[in-house]
């Protein structure tokens, strides 16, 4: 509690200065302009830079112990101007260590040794595991030679661990012999502009931060399981019996769906050609994560898309128990809103050759795959399929960190797919969650500042309001009062600009603000960095030969003005002002002119409203 409170005081000690036409920027930002790594128009710098790394694996997941084995060749591209004394390699699976540090209970015999590093070579030299440091998730490697600006450095890494049966953390064990599987592989941190290294240790509530790499990966499991996994499949006809690598190469250039797997082909037991193992083997280029699926009892149904900014068509799957009343239709629902995404809402290509939802448990995003449970209401497993598949773009596209400052992928995540569901399947209002959403913490213990970074938070809910409530509402608010075509317009320049890079909120906020051709200081420091709430007043209202009405906004949170006015002639006069009103004061004075005396004015509209008791005025 006494860290919270610091908190909120050291934030509001910077923001209550801060002046409308300028915004609060953090020391590690202002170096990063100075460095010309960044610059206040939105751009990358003219110094930009990103690494990334060429992953080359080999694992063998055995479906029945949740054993994972591997061994990788990296190829890490130091290309900052940096001479880098360590490197920083991620354990995920550390999570269920014992010992270690994570936001939730597990179930005790899901405790684990976590990651096991059998060999670390590093440019040739082996490393002593004993010279490294291990703290929570990440692990602290010094670099026998350095590893200067502009080179390459080679580790050759193998491994072990053992995946949870019985807790499931965004992946894992979800029936006999089926598994979705993240976050399996030592992978090398993140090194920007900014912070430098990202040590950011993973404890179950925040997210991630990669770079874009490439991957070659071959990953062997017991018959009968599939498997399904990020990039392109490279050796079908190796694994699959000629029928059924028929079936996937003709869903693959299908625009209908194609059932390339029912349950009456696991029956029949001829869809694999080795009846002890296989190995899946997958290329993907310019992604910042890997994961894979396996199942012995999941439907695929296929379907292909075609996009001008891909040479054939993305393969789009849907992967389902046959139980599952809405899951039967997957394949084809993906497709219609990556197809929307795509030219309509928001209108950015899609960036992947493929894209396969996966019945897994929970709701989960990884490049070019989707974990999803179904709830078998179609307004909820629409939203959550939308809602996963919009990832591809952010924070997948554009690379944000997911752990600092999560707002910058859930936020849009959480607010653009809706609009998508409701153009798909208008029954569902639902964006009408948004409004509901935030209204349940606005002016609450939880309503703060969304610059807050969201690794600091170890309470699940205030991660969610500012992850999720908040600025889904606050950027909710941004398209209507900048209108779609500068909101999407401004989306895809950030999208553009940012593409296979690593923005920070700056990056965002300075990008619109260039694109727009407006200082929009006023929105981003009252949503982003003051403590405002949504509290409109009708503070009076006096009728002479016009209708003078004064509006207080008394939580300071800029939200358009609705009115409904009902005059004693019985005519009802509608007027609406948009949220800019408040850039300079809190008090807003409306003249109208009015033909008869005002019986009642009320604020109106679907936004929140912390007290509604002062939006009625009575004559």
């Amino acid at each position: 509690m006494k860290k919270t409170i610091f908190l909120f005081l050291a934030l509001f000690a910077f923001i209550t200065s801060n002046s409308q036409n300028t915004k609060y920027t953090i020391r590690e930002y202002e170096n990063a302009i100075k460095k010309q790594t960044r610059s206040l128009d939105g751009n990358p710098g003219i110094n930009y830079f990103s690494n990334y790394s060429d992953y080359k694996i080999e694992a063998e997941f055995d479906t029945k112990t949740g054993l994972l084995t591997g061994k990788e060749t990296v190829i890490y591209h130091n290309q900052s101007p940096d001479t880098l004394q360590i490197i920083v390699i991620r354990l995920y699976q550390n999570l269920f260590a014992k010992g270690f540090p994570r936001d939730f209970t597990v179930n005790s015999e899901d405790l684990t040794d976590g990651v096991i590093i059998s060999k670390l070579v590093i440019n040739g030299k082996e490393i002593n595991i004993r010279n490294t440091r291990t703290n929570s998730t990440n692990m602290f490697v010094p670099i026998p030679d350095k590893i200067l600006p502009d080179s390459e450095t080679e580790l050759l890494i193998e491994w072990q661990l053992s995946y949870p049966e019985h807790t499931t953390v965004r992946n894992g064990k979800y029936m006999e012999n089926v598994w979705f599987i993240g976050y399996w592989y030592p992978q090398i941190a993140v090194y920007d502009d900014v912070f430098g290294w990202d040590n950011s240790t993973y404890t179950g509530s925040t997210e991630f931060y990669n770079d874009h790499s490439n991957f070659d990966v071959k990953i062997t499991v017991p018959y009968p399981n599939l498997l399904w996994a990020t990039g392109e499949q490279q050796n079908i006809d190796d694994v699959y019996t000629k029928k059924y690598a028929n079936r996937i190469k003709d869903a693959k250039n299908n625009e209908n769906v194609v059932n390339i797997i029912t349950p009456d082909d696991y029956e029949q037991g001829k869809i694999l050609i080795n009846k002890d193992k296989n190995t899946w083997h997958f290329i993907a280029s310019k992604v910042p994560d890997f994961s894979f699926a396996t199942s012995d009892k999941h439907n695929w149904d296929g379907v292909g898309l075609e996009l001008p900014n891909h040479s054939n068509k993305v393969f789009i799957s849907g992967v389902y128990l046959d139980t599952t009343k809405f899951f039967h239709n997957l394949a084809k629902i993906s497709k219609d809103i990556i197809k929307t995404y795509s030219f309509k809402l928001p209108g950015i290509l899609f960036p992947y050759p493929k894209m396969t939802v996966f019945q897994g448990g929970g709701g989960m995003e990884y490049p070019m795959m989707v974990n999803e449970s179904s709830n078998n209401d179609i307004c909820d497993d629409y939203y959550v399929t939308a809602h996963e598949i919009a990832h591809s773009y952010f924070p997948f596209l554009v690379g944000s960190s997911e752990s600092k400052y999560a707002w910058m992928d859930e936020g849009l995540i959480t607010y653009f797919p809706r609009l998508v569901v409701d153009i798909l399947q208008p029954q569902c209002i639902s964006c009408k969650k948004v409004q509901e959403n935030y209204s349940r913490d606005a002016n609450g213990f939880y309503d703060l500042p969304l610059i807050m970074p969201t690794n600091v938070f170890k309470d699940f809910w205030a991660y969610r309001v500012i992850a999720y409530n908040k600025s889904s509402f606050a950027l909710q608010q941004l398209n209507k009062y900048l209108g779609d075509s500068l909101f999407f317009g401004g989306l895809q320049e950030y999208a553009k600009r940012w593409g296979n890079k690593h923005p920070y909120p700056w990056d965002f906020f300075n990008t619109f603000d260039d694109y727009t051709g407006e200082n929009l200081c006023w929105f981003w420091n009252a949503y982003f960095f003051e403590f405002n709430y949504p509290d409109l007043s009708i503070s009076e209202a006096k009728y002479k030969k016009d209708l003078t009405i004064i509006i207080k906004n008394i939580g300071g949170l800029p939200i358009p003005i609705e009115l409904e006015i009902e005059l004693t002639d019985g005519q009802i006069i509608s007027y609406k002002e948009k949220a800019d009103c408040w850039k300079d004061e809190n008090i807003h004075k409306i003249v109208i002119q009015a033909n008869a005396k005002p019986k009642n004015i009320k604020i109106t509209g679907n936004n929140p409203d912390t007290d509604i008791k002062n939006n009625f005025l009575s004559f």
